[in-house]
């Protein structure tokens, strides 16, 4: 894997990658439709079923298997979410969301944007809602009837069938926005106090005593995806540090390795965050170590690749808790200097990171407890009461774009109609 031409590829076009992962949930529920799993599903248990209480659907890239809402009998749908700005979810329960502040969710856009951004943030949020209704669902809709029969409903008929959404948003990291009471936000649900580590992690990190960085593009990308040149040369930079450093390493160990790393297969990342005596996290910036490293006050060297992790970064940036490089522009001198300005206290990164730690952790309830609560709510009273009347209104209405053109075009229609009754008036005088 090129993880230079990966992000390359992933950054060039935010319609193109927006096109990209409609295609992907295309083939993939191609795939899937002749799945042994998925026939002995339908067999043994929707074949066999009228009727289920609740339908817990996944926010992204579920709407191959809608149909078992017409299937199972209409039961209430709950949606569930890891991303915090992804609109589908949004679109389901009427809380659509406004582009002059609130930013896409595959654009690394703040919510403040200048004119230029706000008018291709427009662009975006109209581009993807017309290939996701006329391009996506009608595909979608045409192998769902190859997996279930022709008598199933169309995808688009039952794909808003949600009364709730279970989104991972905070609002110190995604930007606050106006939601609808069906939004609940739960937000890192992995995170939990850390606890004891293996022993030679432990005690690696426990001898740390100018502070430990921990270096990890997390399960999907692995070391042998970094080219031999930037392992040496991230070689290079830990041996000048005076910091040690624990790197998620897949690979045989190399006899160049310096003294203060630690290479190890696989790390507990939230535990090691949580020790005290870690000061820095190189990152891809994925969703639940950018809030893990928020969680436990440890600021980011921020390196995105693709997807939501630019997004993550630009976020944190802005708080500013962590410093972003180009993979395919790394160097010994920026790297070094990167890491420099994190772990020295007069930047003020830490700071601002304990900071903003302690925004994200004061809260009146745990997300666990919401979603046990919500959930009880919806089997007990169902949640159509929660949806707001926007759901049922089309762009136009919704937008007030009537209204405008009422109001613009009005005015010019009775300027129009003067200027005829004047020029009719005038002619009957002069005959």
């Amino acid at each position: 894997m090129d993880l230079g031409k990966m992000k390359t590829e992933w950054s060039s076009s935010v319609a193109g990658v927006y096109k990209s992962l409609l295609d992907w949930n295309i083939e993939n529920c191609r795939r899937q439709k002749g799945s042994r799993g998925l026939a002995e599903f339908l067999e043994k248990f929707v074949r066999k079923t009228e009727k289920v209480d609740l339908i817990i659907r996944e926010g992204a890239g579920s709407e191959c298997y809608v149909a078992l809402i017409h299937l199972l009998g209409y039961p209430p749908v709950i949606a569930a979410t890891p991303f915090p700005n992804f609109e589908v979810p949004g679109y389901w329960i009427g809380n659509y969301d406004n582009p002059s502040y609130v930013p896409y969710s595959l654009t690394s856009y703040t919510d403040q944007m200048s004119l230029l951004q706000r008018l291709h943030n427009a662009y975006i949020g109209f581009y993807f809602k017309f290939m996701r209704s006329f391009y996506y669902l009608n595909q979608i809709d045409e192998l769902s009837k190859e997996i279930f029969g022709d008598g199933v409903p169309h995808v688009k008929s039952l794909d808003d069938h949600v009364v709730l959404a279970f989104v991972n948003h905070h609002p110190v990291l995604d930007y606050p926005r106006p939601t609808v009471p069906a939004f609940i936000p739960v937000p890192g649900l992995q995170l939990k106090p850390p606890k004891k580590l293996p022993q030679d992690i432990q005690s690696f990190l426990d001898g740390a005593k100018d502070g430990a960085i921990i270096f990890t593009f997390g399960s999907s990308l692995l070391t042998a995806s970094i080219s031999p040149a930037y392992r040496t040369m991230f070689f290079q930079v830990f041996s000048q540090l005076k910091q040690r450093v624990i790197w998620k390493w897949e690979m045989e160990h190399p006899a160049d390795k310096p003294d203060n790393v630690m290479l190890a297969k696989w790390l507990p990342q939230a535990d090691i965050l949580g020790h005290n005596n870690t000061i820095a996290f190189i990152s891809h910036c994925g969703q639940a170590g950018t809030q893990e490293a928020i969680y436990h006050a440890v600021p980011v060297l921020a390196i995105p690749f693709l997807l939501d992790q630019s997004i993550m970064a630009a976020k944190l940036i802005a708080k500013g808790v962590a410093i972003e490089l180009n993979y395919e522009e790394l160097t010994v001198d920026s790297v070094k200097s990167a890491l420099d300005t994190l772990t020295t206290p007069t930047h003020g990164y830490k700071e601002r990171m304990q900071k903003l730690s302690k925004l994200f952790r004061d809260t009146p309830e745990q997300s666990s407890d919401k979603i046990i609560f919500w959930t009880n709510y919806i089997l007990n009273h169902g949640g159509k009461h929660l949806t707001p009347a926007s759901k049922q209104l089309s762009g136009i209405q919704y937008y007030i774009i009537d209204v405008a053109a009422c109001v613009v075009l009005t005015p010019i229609a009775l300027v129009y109609l003067t200027r005829a009754m004047v020029w009719l008036v005038r002619r009957q005088a002069k005959s």
